[in-house]
């Protein structure tokens, strides 16, 4: 359809939805503030398009351009952006300059640019094992990143003698230099270390395999055009590595023999679906390799012995069935299964089943029930030991660590578990299972597979929080015994007890929309909180930043973050939202709550916190800054603020998918992961009004002063296209949303996208503490400088706009009531 022009200074409003009722006019002031230049504002030519038979008109449309770098004009209106954005920051570089000296120091680098000699380098441990026969040596083998390091090096010494560490890889020098290293996998008798790096950042992955022993890179072991998943035989010599499935080229497992040319490796099995993928690994035991077959709601799973990997064939588990999604691990003569059936019912909390390893069939009608767990905890993870099962659960915003023993032994065990403290016996027939006791309430727990000693019974996981670094604990499961293994430097510059955590809980407001899902009662919104004990109020006028995700199942933990620093000594209050979308209160929070239809409940959830922090006085709407780092959270930041943008004063965007609607039916083919998450609009008419009821491009409220907002894009991102930020901050300003230049409560709409090649020379920490501050002084100086008037929320509703046809909202009330007595939370006061 041709497109219709109009005047490039006339607004161009969406006729497809529903009117806004303006308030009184602003004044139009004909000063700009002194020094800055005009904002920057897009030209306008009106386009029109049809979307399942309704008229869409959109007047930056043009700014829709795949190849940017072969537009002038949208390279000119980048730089415009740019350059303004550029004038707004500068206006507080005294306040820039103080918080990035600070988080020189918080991050223990010297001078002005980053050193690799810093006192905080970073610490990973990667793995812990014995080799392949009990005469073998134990090697640890860990990662190290000074603050000035572009990559990781990986270290490794020998368990049990004098601490002497042996350098084997360090990817900042050229010889093994990458912009992104995927995978690294170590062979059983320690002398190859297999990886898979992304040497030029367009996701093209080559396999490398270094030899420990020769001190050098086997060229003739190079694989270009792989995915990340790697495994190794137990002869050391047989690697099995993976294709990427396209569309094009399906997908293949291959099995590689050291020291034979690369075109000789052949493929054990071949996956033509481009929704799938494929991923190798072995099993804890180190008895087998795995082969998984993975899609968003379904998977299978393959397996050969690891002693004979280099000519075993691989025997299937259970075939690709619908809505059947299962992992396998092996425990000495059994496999243990954790899936989301049982029968024809759904757990989507996860069940775990056993299926004997001699067993003639391993299909899921084999499969026997372990026990039944609890609705409202997620199994995420099953780690078997040769004597006991840990699983790795979450309830109840909170991640823990739970012990299962044959009964056989449970009389001993108890007297050992009252001894030690470990939290009290869970009672599971034919099991003694207990919880293993976690230092803090805030805490996050991480637990990586290939870091435990299968054999010895020994857990390995760590644990962070806001206010202590990472530390990594062996728990011995045969006595109950914890020991420090490793702390990762931090406590020196970041005196914890100078700080005070919580953790909160907020009811989920009822919202009267007809596609809307209230989840049960005993799910609440779960709320991560720290701040400086001595400059904690309590009356409102603290400033806060909130954050959040909430997409794609995934947790946004509490972690150890020293960039906060600044704020916190400032007296902000940093809190986490663990809205519905991820996975914090079990999976339903996501599976059920938190996707397709039930995408707007982040929404409503973002407002709820931000309204129960304004009731318990930890700040005040004025006060209140969001930050998000995903596109899926920006979009539900920018989908807030057209509800109640009143509720919070500034806004602090990384990549906002905020025209996920055009996004999404412009494209050639949706992505599988996108399709899973929100749905597909171009094929489901429910799902395209859905997601045009919450669009945040499509529904800013014109003459509304909106929130500041700072967004910051990517011209080479994937998952969210530059133009979104592009045409969402114009028309901000076109709407006059931010008010008029001059103003004395102007609103910014800011937007930086490099677009230089030469900041790639500037080391990465370096650029990130500086944006960092660039971020911290735009929140620090819009709520200092604050004109507007202090709200205080009261129970009852928030006012909405009324309904249209396209499903905006079905009533013009969310409902915060809350019951007396609901809001509880957990403290962890230092």
């Amino acid at each position: 359809m041709a497109p219709v022009h109009t005047a490039s200074n006339t607004p161009v409003v969406n006729t497809m939805f529903s009117k806004y009722t303006a308030s009184k006019p602003l004044p139009s002031p004909t000063l700009t503030l002194a020094g800055l230049p005009e904002p920057p504002m897009g030209e306008q030519h009106s386009q029109m398009v049809m979307y399942h038979g309704h008229s869409y008109t959109d007047g930056f449309r043009w700014m829709q351009n795949d190849t940017p770098m072969k537009s002038p004009k949208i390279i000119s209106q980048l730089e415009s952006e740019n350059s303004y954005t550029k004038a707004v920051l500068a206006t507080h570089q005294d306040v820039q300059n103080d918080i990035y000296q600070e988080l020189l120091h918080v991050t223990g680098t010297k001078g002005k640019a980053p050193t690799a000699g810093s006192s905080l380098a970073k610490c990973e441990l990667h793995r812990i094992f014995r080799g392949n026969t009990p005469q073998s040596p134990t090697y640890m083998y860990y990662w190290k990143q000074s603050p000035g390091d572009l990559q990781k090096r990986l270290f490794r010494r020998r368990v049990g003698l004098p601490a002497h560490e042996e350098l084997l890889l360090d990817f900042n020098t050229s010889q093994h230099s990458c912009k992104v290293l995927h995978s690294l996998e170590i062979s059983p008798d320690h002398r190859w270390v297999a990886y898979v790096l992304d040497t030029t950042d367009q996701g093209k992955l080559s396999l490398h395999c270094y030899d420990t022993v020769a001190r050098r890179v086997s060229h003739q072991d190079v694989v270009h055009n792989v995915a990340p998943s790697l495994c190794w035989g137990n002869d050391s010599t047989t690697l099995f590595y993976c294709t990427p499935t396209s569309a094009k080229r399906p997908g293949q497992v291959y099995r590689h023999t050291m020291g034979r040319a690369v075109h000789c490796d052949s493929p054990i099995i071949e996956n033509r679906d481009p929704r799938t993928r494929l991923r190798v690994r072995k099993s804890a035991s180190g008895k087998y390799v795995f082969v998984d077959v993975l899609e968003s709601q379904r998977s299978e799973t393959h397996f050969l012995p690891a002693d004979k990997a280099r000519t075993a064939d691989l025997v299937i588990m259970q075939p690709l069935e619908h809505r059947l999604k299962y992992y396998v691990e092996h425990q000495e003569d059994r496999f243990i299964v954790l899936a989301n059936r049982e029968g024809q019912d759904l757990r989507i909390n996860g069940q775990i089943f056993t299926c004997p390893v001699a067993g003639l069939a391993y299909s899921r009608n084999y499969w026997q029930p372990l026990f039944t767990n609890a609705s409202y905890t997620w199994t995420e993870k099953v780690l078997p030991f040769a004597n006991c099962l840990v699983l790795f659960e979450r309830s109840h915003g909170k991640a823990h660590l739970r012990v299962l023993k044959p009964s056989c032994s449970a009389s001993g065990d108890s007297m050992n578990l009252e001894s030690t403290g470990v939290s009290a016996l869970y009672s599971i027939p034919g099991f003694t299972s207990f919880y293993i006791p976690l230092d803090e309430s805030v805490t996050s727990l991480k637990v990586d597979t290939g870091a435990q000693s299968y054999s010895e019974n020994i857990l390995r996981y760590t644990t962070s929080s806001f206010c202590s670094p990472n530390r990594t604990f062996e728990y011995d499961l045969s006595c109950h015994r914890r020991q420090l293994f490793y702390e990762a430097p931090g406590r020196d510059v970041f005196q914890s007890h100078l700080y005070t955590q919580e953790r909160r809980f907020v009811d989920i407001a009822k919202v009267k929309d007809s596609l809307h899902l209230n989840p049960p009662r005993y799910l609440r919104i779960p709320v991560s909180l720290v701040y400086h004990t001595e400059k904690f109020r309590q009356d409102g006028t603290n400033p806060a930043v909130v954050l959040l995700n909430g997409c794609k199942g995934e947790c946004y933990e509490p972690e150890f973050d020293p960039l906060w620093k600044p704020l916190l000594d400032r007296g902000y209050v940093i809190a986490i939202a663990h809205v519905r979308g991820g996975s914090e209160n079990g999976r339903s929070w996501y599976e059920v709550y938190g996707k397709h239809l039930q995408k707007k409940g982040a929404i409503y959830d973002l407002l709820a916190v931000m309204n129960f922090l304004s009731q318990k006085k930890y700040t005040s709407p004025h006060k209140t800054a969001v930050m998000s780092y995903t596109p899926g959270a920006g979009m539900t930041v920018a989908a807030a603020m057209n509800l109640k943008p009143h509720m919070f004063r500034a806004a602090v965007l990384q990549s906002p998918s905020v025209d996920f609607l055009n996004y999404t039916m412009n494209a050639s083919d949706i992505h599988p992961e996108l399709a899973e998450e929100y749905g597909d609009p171009t094929t489901d008419t429910t799902i395209f009004k859905y997601i045009h009821s919450y669009s945040p491009y499509d529904h800013i409220p014109p003459m509304r002063r909106l929130p500041h907002v700072l967004v910051r894009a990517n011209l080479t991102d994937t998952q969210s296209k530059y133009w979104e930020s592009l045409k969402w901050v114009n028309q901000l300003r076109n709407l006059k949303t931010t008010g008029f230049p001059g103003d004395p409560d102007y609103r910014d709409a800011l937007l930086a996208i490099p677009i230089e090649t030469s900041s790639a020379s500037i080391p990465n920490l370096d650029r990130k503490l500086r944006r960092t501050a660039d971020d911290f002084a735009f929140i620090i100086e819009r709520l200092s400088t604050s004109s507007a008037r202090p709200h205080t929320p009261t129970s009852g509703s928030i006012g909405l706009p009324r309904s249209n046809k396209f499903g905006r909202i079905n009533s013009r009330d969310i409902d915060f009531d809350i019951p007396r007595g609901s809001c509880s939370s957990v403290d962890a006061r230092r």
